[in-house]
């Protein structure tokens, strides 16, 4: 994989798994059974992803993810980005 078939692969697992609401796909098609998660509110493993995933979603049903940046360098990808727990409102009226 280039860093750019990585980029995208994040990308879209980002965008699968928060935005359109379907983790068990997401993670089918780009973790392994050893995923290592680095929320720490969040265990370690595929299941646990996805159970996250459903659990934060029914916590905040328009929950929406914004990815700002991407790095890739090798195997490691890097991702900032602005997790949205409830419509963005302006702040001035």
């Amino acid at each position: 994989m280039t860093d750019t078939d990585d980029t995208r692969l994040v990308v879209s697992f980002y965008e699968q798994a928060f935005n359109d609401g379907q983790p068990e796909e997401a993670a089918a098609r780009a973790l392994a059974e050893t995923y290592t998660q680095h929320n720490p509110g969040a265990q370690d493993g595929v299941a646990a992803f996805v159970g996250y995933t459903h659990w934060l979603r029914g916590q905040f049903p328009e929950l929406h993810l914004d990815i700002k940046r991407v790095i890739a360098d090798g195997d490691m990808v890097v991702t900032h980005s602005n997790l949205h727990l409830a419509p963005v409102t302006a702040a001035w009226p």
